[in-house]
């Protein structure tokens, strides 16, 4: 749900003041693809600008075909969502609510596939 910036600022503000109360910040994720989806007369608010803890993790495919790369990232038993589901062909999509250790795994798995490619 793309807001407007003064929407975006009360949003931001009320997540600061949760996070004031507690240890561990609220994050907020964000897709990219649907960030930018603004109509009149509405004008695109900048999420990272409002709030620090946001997460959006919509990457660009290091292969030409994100389905073959999504394929080839499972048999690493890595998953991730292949941008098409959102209407981003040559995009995939990391779930940022696994754990830092199956984060920084998939990362690793995707650099390596990356160099992979480009080497072939």
């Amino acid at each position: 749900m793309v807001r407007a910036a003064p929407e975006m600022h009360g949003i931001a503000a009320l997540l600061h003041a949760h996070n004031a109360r507690h240890d561990r910040p609220v994050l907020l994720v964000v897709d990219e693809v649907y960030r930018r989806l603004v109509y009149p007369p509405h004008e695109q608010a900048d999420v990272l600008a409002e709030y620090e803890h946001t997460v959006y993790l919509w990457l660009r495919s290091p292969w030409p075909d994100a389905l073959e790369l999504v394929d080839e990232l499972a048999r690493r038993h890595v998953l991730l969502t292949p941008g098409i589901a959102f209407g981003g062909e040559s995009h995939v999509r990391l779930c940022s609510s696994a754990p830092r250790h199956k984060l920084t795994t998939a990362m690793d798995v995707l650099a390596e596939l990356a160099r992979e490619r480009i080497s072939a």
